[in-house]
Parts: C-alpha cells; structure tokens; sequence
C-alpha cells in the first residue's frame, strides 16, 4: 500500500498482485499451484506409511521381506510350480528350437522322459526356466512399457527419445511401465540364484522348485497384479519371488 497526493490531498493505492501467467489479479492465499497431481489422487493402500512413520519403514521392510522366505520355503515343498510349468516350458523351449530337432538342439531337447516336458533333459530345467524368464524379462515387458506409452501419451511412443514418454505417466499406463522396470531391477537376483543352482545342483528338485517359484510369481502373479492395480496382490508375490530366491541361495550356501 502507498501513498500519493492529489492537489495536496492523499489519495491510497492499493498494490495489486498478478499471476505471472495471467493478466487477472487474485489475492496471493500462501501456496503454490501445480499440475501435477496430489497424493489424495492416489488410492490408499495397507501398505502407505505416512511423513512421520519413517522409523518404522526399516523394520517393517525388514520384516516382510524375510518374513516370506519361511512362506517361500512352504510353497516350494508343495511342487505346484514345476507341475504348472512341466508342459508348458517344453513346449517353450521346442518353439524356441525352431519346432524341430537338430545337431544344435539335441542336448537340451534330449527326449529325457526324466526332463521338464517335452524331452527337456533333467539337468537343464534351471536353463530351460532361465531362457523362458529373459523372454518374458526382455520381450514381454518392455512390449508391455511401449504400450502404456502409446496410450499414456497423446503424442503416442516416440522411438527418436523412447525413455522421455515415461515421464507424466498416470494409472495404468504409469503401472505397465513401472512393472517392466521393476523386473529389470529384481532380474539380477534370478540370475544369481538361476546360475549358482545350475553350477553347484542342476537336478535338485527342490532347488529348481524354488526357482520356478520365482518365475512364476513375477510372470503370472505380480505383472497381471501391477497392471491391474491389485496392490496387495502385487506386493505378496513380490515379496515371495524375493523369498524364494533367498531361500534357494541359502540352501545353495550351506551345501556341503
């Protein structure tokens, strides 16, 4: 507020602020608008730790991952994983031969009635498992990223700068792009696990078990969970996945 004079008589003139991206005046309320939108847009979720919970986040994080290698353990010794992948890997793995038979081919697909399906042979299952999982890893999900940024933008995908779609993604379109990069940053754990079985105990049924448990929870569980928005669904089989591998790892360490 100022003060000027008119033929020696005081006249008040009251300042006016303006939006800098508007010529209309408005009174200044103390924040700041944004276009981005807030976390009341956001479904909650059991899992949400509020701004003053953080101490408690290293325990409970703590505590859930751990606490599903026992649940990993359990799952495992009831042998569904193997059994829902003992047809199905095989024929894979066949497609992926080429749908036949050669000289390349005939130490994996060895006709092994012992094997994984389709004549995998017994000591490749961990192989088997592995080239199934990068296909997904490297093929299905990032075909799956590239989709929710042709729906998730109005430009569509942009091949020219591909990783700039991913910013300003919402809801589901958000999520399929986050579950690609999820089973990247989880792939490296599977790919320890995968060789030091392979290495030390390529037969051990159990073992194997374990590692289709991987598999198969990021595969059938938690990508179809992420999209979906099934956020406990999502974490379970997560978490499972993380357990199972270090399950499998502390097993392989304590071999004799």
């Amino acid at each position: 507020m100022s003060h000027i004079f008119d033929n020696d008589k005081p006249v008040t003139v009251r300042a006016v602020a303006k939006d800098a991206t508007s010529s209309t005046p408005h009174e200044s309320t103390g924040s700041s608008s944004s276009s981005s939108p807030s976390s009341s847009d956001i479904p909650k979720s059991l899992a949400d730790f509020g701004p003053d919970e953080g101490w408690f986040v290293p325990v409970s994080v703590h505590a859930l991952f751990l606490g599903f290698v026992p649940i990993a353990e359990y799952l495992a010794r009831l042998r569904l994983t193997t059994h829902v992948f003992n047809k199905g890997l095989g024929a894979f793995t066949w497609a992926m031969a080429g749908f036949g038979f050669n000289s390349s081919t005939t130490t994996l697909l060895s006709g092994n009635a012992g094997g994984m399906g389709m004549g995998v042979a017994a000591d490749k299952k961990i192989v088997a498992l592995g080239l199934f999982y990068s296909v997904v890893t490297f093929v299905g999900t990032a075909a799956l990223s590239i989709t929710g940024q042709t729906i998730g933008r109005k430009e569509g995908y942009q091949n020219y700068e591909p990783r700039r779609g991913k910013a300003g993604l919402k809801g589901m379109a958000h999520r399929m792009v986050a579950a690609h990069q999820n089973v990247l940053e989880t792939f490296p754990l599977f790919a320890l696990t995968a060789a030091l079985v392979q290495f030390t105990a390529p037969t051990n049924d159990h073992l194997i078990e374990l590692v289709a448990l991987h598999v198969f929870s990021k595969t059938f569980l938690y990508l179809p969970a992420y999209v979906l928005g099934i956020d406990a669904a999502r974490s379970t089989s997560h978490f499972i996945s993380i357990g199972a591998c270090l399950r499998a790892l502390t097993l392989v360490a304590l071999s004799p």
